[in-house]
C-alpha cells in the first residue's frame, strides 16, 4: 500500500514537472509575441509621415490611429478617439462632396483612393492622399475600414508652381514690353515664396546695377536701392553669379537701417544669367521671418533661370526697334546664328558668318535667297508659320527645336519701320546641344556623387552611434563586472588567475579600439564644435599614435559653415594626414586652414620620401578621393611631390555651397543631427 502511494506521488511529480516545462515554453512564446506586437506598434506610431488608421465599418469607433495624424492636423490624439468622425470634420468644405462620393463608391467596391484638403488647427490648409480598404472576416463580412493617409501638400504646391512656371514662360515669350514681362516674374516670385517685396536690376555694360522694376517698395527705399555702382558689394555678388541669402540685419551698413525702417527681416538676391554672363538680378524681401525654406530658394532660382533669355531678347528688341543699320551691326557682333529676312518671301537681307556656316554656305551665297531653300521641307513649313505669326502679331516668337540631333534655341523678332509696321524679321538661333547635354550630364553626375557622400556620412554617423550605444556599452559593462569580481576575490585573499587579468586587458583594448573606430567613422566633435575644432582634435589623436611631429595652423574668420562643407573639409584633411603618416616616412607634417574671401585653402605638407603623382596605382584611392571631393564641391586640388622631396597637398574650396549644389543636395537635410 505504501509502495503504491509512493509510486502515485512520483508519477504526479513527473506530470507537474512536465506541465511546468510546457508552461515555461508557452510563457517564452508569449513574450516573443509580445515583443513582436510592441515592434509593430512602434512602427505604426513612428511611420514616416503617414497616418495609419482603422475604424469599424459604420465609422462608430476608431480602432487605430497613430500620432502622425496629430502632427498633420494639429489636433490632439484624444479628439480622434473620442469622436471617430473628427477627421472628416476637418475636410475643406469644397472637398466634402467629392469625399462623400468616394466613400459611397468605397462601400460598393471595397477600396478608394481620394485626394482632399483639411484645415489644420492653426488654419493652415494641407493636402491629403487617403487610401482605404475594407477588411473582411472568413465569412466575408466587413469587420473594419482601414487605410493610410499621407500629407502631399509639398507635391501639390510643386505641381502648382510648375503650372505657374509654364504660364510664365508662355506670357514672357509673347511679351513685347519688358515691364509687363518683369511684372509677371515678380508676381510669381512673391506668390510662390511668401515674399512681400520684389525688384529686378539690369546689369549695365560697366557692371553697375539699375533698378528697372519693383513691387511693394516704398518710394524712399526704392530711391536708396535704385542704383549700385560696379565696385559695390551688391554688384560683386551679381558679377560672380552667386545667389545671396541673408538676414536683413547682416546686409551692408549703408542699407541696413533702411531695411529696418522698411520692415524687412530677410533678403535674397538671385543673379539672372544668359549663357554664363549675368544680365540682371532679381531681389526679394521678406517681413517677420528669420530664414526662408529650401523650397522657396529653389523656386526663386528656378524663376530666375528662365529670365535671362527673355530679358536679353526684349532688351535687344528695344535697342533695335527703329534701326536696320543697328540690327546689321548687332548681327556682325554676336556669336550666335543671326540674319535679317524680308516679311514676304523671307529672303535673307543680311546674315553673319555663324548663320552661313550653319546652312553650309557663305554669307554671299545666303544673302538674296529665301531662307527656306537651305532647310528641309518640314523645317521650312515650321519656320514659315513662325515668321508669318511674327509679321501678323508684331510680337517675337521663341522656339526650341531638335534638328538632325541638334538642339537649337531660335527667336524671331519683328523689325519695325518709321510707320510702326513690321518691315523685316530678325532671326537668332543658338546651338545649345553640347552645352545642354554636357551640363545635364555633369549636373546629374555631381549631384549623385554629392548625394552618395551625404549618404555615406549619414551611414558613418549611424554606425558610430550603434557602436557607441551598443557594443562599447556592453564591453564597458563587462569590464566593470570583471573588475568588481576581481575586487571581491582579492577581498577574501584570492588572487584571480592570470587569464582573468588578460581578459580585462583585452576588454580595455577593445574599448580603446571601438572608440578609435567611432572617431574614424564620424567624430562627434564636428557636430558640436565645427570643423576647425574637429581637425585640431584629429591632429591631437594622430600625434598620440606616431612619432612624427604634426602641427596645425588655422587662419579663418568663420565659426560654423554648412555641415556638408564641414564634413568634406574634415575628410580631405583626414585622408591627407593619414596618407602622410602611413607612407611619407618623414619627421614632420604641417596642416593649415587659411580663409581668403569666400574660399578656404587647405594645406597638408610633409618632409617625407615623396612619390611620383603620375604613377599612382589604380587601387590607391586616397589622392584620387581628395581630388574628386574638391571637384564635387566647386574647388580644385593640387598635388605636388617628387621622390625624396616630400609631398604638398593644396586644396581650394568655396566656403559656401553654390545654388546648383544646393538643389537636390541640401534640399534634403541641412545637418546630420
Amino acid at each position: 500500500m505504501v509502495e503504491n502511494t509512493m509510486s502515485d506521488q512520483e508519477k504526479s511529480k513527473a506530470e507537474l514537472i512536465e506541465e511546468l516545462a510546457a508552461a515555461r515554453q508557452r510563457i517564452k512564446e508569449l513574450e516573443t509575441i509580445e515583443d513582436e506586437l510592441h515592434l509593430i506598434c512602434e512602427v505604426l506610431a513612428n511611420a514616416a509621415g503617414q497616418i495609419f488608421w482603422a475604424m469599424t465599418p459604420d465609422f462608430s469607433r476608431m480602432s487605430i490611429i497613430n500620432p502622425v495624424a496629430c502632427d498633420i492636423s494639429g489636433y490632439p490624439h484624444e479628439e480622434f478617439v473620442i469622436n471617430p468622425k473628427r477627421w472628416f470634420e476637418l475636410v475643406h468644405p469644397d472637398d466634402l462632396q467629392g469625399l462623400n462620393e468616394a466613400i459611397e463608391a468605397h462601400e460598393k467596391n471595397g477600396r478608394r483612393e481620394t485626394q482632399y484638403r483639411i484645415i489644420r488647427a492653426d488654419g493652415e490648409i494641407r493636402w491629403i492622399l487617403d487610401q482605404a480598404t475594407t477588411i473582411y472576416n472568413k465569412q466575408g463580412e466587413p469587420i473594419a475600414q482601414a487605410g493610410i493617409a499621407s500629407d502631399i501638400t509639398e507635391r501639390k504646391e510643386a505641381e502648382e508652381f510648375a503650372r505657374r512656371q509654364r504660364d510664365l514662360a508662355v506670357a514672357t515669350s509673347g511679351a513685347s514690353e519688358l515691364d509687363d514681362a518683369l511684372e509677371h516674374c515678380m508676381n510669381l516670385s512673391m506668390e510662390s515664396t511668401g515674399a512681400d517685396r520684389a525688384g529686378i536690376y539690369i546689369v549695365n555694360t560697366d557692371g553697375s546695377l539699375d533698378l528697372i522694376a519693383h513691387q511693394g517698395l516704398s518710394d524712399k527705399f526704392s530711391d536708396v536701392v535704385s542704383y549700385y555702382p560696379s565696385d559695390s558689394p551688391q554688384a560683386e555678388v551679381v558679377r560672380k553669379g552667386r545667389c545671396y541669402y541673408a538676414s536683413a540685419g547682416l546686409t551692408e551698413e549703408n542699407i541696413r537701417e533702411h531695411c529696418r525702417i522698411e520692415g524687412l527681416t530677410f533678403v535674397a538676391a538671385i543673379p539672372i544669367l544668359y549663357g554664363n554672363q549675368p544680365v540682371a538680378c532679381m531681389n526679394v524681401g521678406f517681413s517677420d521671418i528669420a530664414e526662408i525654406s529650401e523650397t522657396a530658394r529653389d523656386r526663386l532660382e528656378a524663376i530666375a533661370a528662365n529670365l535671362g533669355g527673355m530679358i536679353v531678347r526684349l532688351e535687344a528688341e528695344r535697342r533695335h526697334h527703329d534701326s536696320e543699320s543697328s540690327m546689321r551691326a548687332m548681327l556682325d557682333a554676336i556669336s550666335e546664328s543671326a540674319f535679317l529676312v524680308s516679311t514676304d518671301e523671307h529672303v535673307v537681307l543680311v546674315a553673319n558668318e555663324t548663320a552661313a556656316k550653319r546652312f553650309g554656305a557663305t554669307v554671299e551665297e545666303l544673302v538674296g535667297q529665301p531662307v527656306g531653300d537651305f532647310v528641309s521641307e518640314k523645317h521650312r513649313l515650321e519656320r514659315k508659320a513662325w515668321a508669318n505669326e511674327v509679321t501678323r502679331t508684331g510680337k517675337p516668337v521663341y522656339e526650341v527645336d531638335n534638328r538632325d540631333g541638334m538642339i537649337l534655341e531660335s527667336t524671331i523678332y519683328p523689325v519695325f519701320d518709321d510707320s510702326n509696321e513690321v518691315a523685316a524679321l530678325a532671326i537668332f538661333a543658338k546651338d545649345v546641344t553640347e552645352q545642354q547635354q554636357a551640363a545635364e550630364k555633369i549636373a546629374i553626375e555631381q549631384r549623385l556623387l554629392r548625394e552618395l557622400l551625404n549618404l555615406q556620412e549619414r551611414e558613418r554617423m549611424l554606425v558610430s552611434h550603434e557602436i557607441h550605444d551598443g557594443v562599447v556599452q556592453d564591453i564597458v559593462a563587462a569590464k566593470m563586472f570583471l573588475n568588481a569580481a576581481c575586487v571581491k576575490a582579492r577581498a577574501v585573499d584570492y588572487e584571480p588567475p592570470i587569464e582573468v587579468c588578460k581578459v580585462e586587458e583585452y576588454l580595455a583594448n577593445a574599448i580603446t579600439e571601438a572608440r578609435r573606430l567611432i572617431r574614424e567613422l564620424r567624430p562627434m566633435i564636428i557636430e558640436e564644435e565645427g570643423v576647425v575644432r574637429s581637425i585640431d582634435f584629429l591632429v591631437t589623436q594622430e600625434r598620440e599614435s606616431t612619432d612624427i611631429r604634426i602641427e596645425f595652423r588655422h587662419e579663418v574668420e568663420f565659426d560654423r559653415i554648412d555641415p556638408m562643407v564641414e564634413g568634406n573639409i574634415y575628410r580631405i584633411v583626414h585622408e591627407a594626414v593619414r596618407n602622410a603618416r602611413r607612407y611619407s616616412h618623414g619627421n614632420k607634417i604641417e596642416v593649415s586652414l587659411v580663409q581668403n574671401d569666400g574660399h578656404l585653402m587647405i594645406g597638408v605638407v610633409d618632409d617625407g620620401i615623396g612619390f611620383d603623382p603620375n604613377k599612382i596605382s589604380e587601387d590607391r584611392f586616397g589622392v584620387r578621393g581628395i581630388r574628386e571631393r574638391a571637384r564635387l564641391f566647386g574647388g580644385n586640388a593640387c598635388i605636388e611631390s617628387a621622390e625624396n622631396e616630400g609631398t604638398k597637398i593644396l586644396v581650394q574650396l568655396p566656403i559656401e555651397l553654390t545654388a546648383e549644389m544646393i538643389v537636390g543636395d541640401q534640399k534634403n537635410d541641412s545637418s546630420f543631427k
